[in-house]
């Protein structure tokens, strides 16, 4: 059996396509929209408690090295000149 030739199975099928009847596209039921609504909000205030929770640990994590090192510089300030200089300096 031989085959025909591409164009002639593209315009049958095309026909064919163009004859069977397309449902229309339906909307989406209101109840559901306004349960993916009811969801999207109270995952967005989950989002946001979470972001409110983990806050702390944020601003922890930030002023900890700054705060870390002024407690250094001042501990260094305290003790500068070192013990051996002030003695070969005369100081008490």
């Amino acid at each position: 059996m031989r085959q025909r030739p591409d164009g002639d199975r593209i315009a049958e099928f095309m026909a064919t396509l163009a004859s069977t009847a397309l449902e229309e596209p339906r909307l989406p039921e209101p109840n559901s929209i306004v349960r993916r609504a009811r969801l999207l909000a109270r995952l967005a205030e989950e989002d946001a408690v979470a972001e409110r929770a983990t806050r702390p640990v944020l601003l922890a994590g930030l002023l900890g090295p700054f705060l870390a090192s002024l407690a250094l510089s001042a501990f260094v300030a305290s003790r500068w000149p070192p013990a051996p200089m002030a003695l070969a300096l005369g100081e008490d």
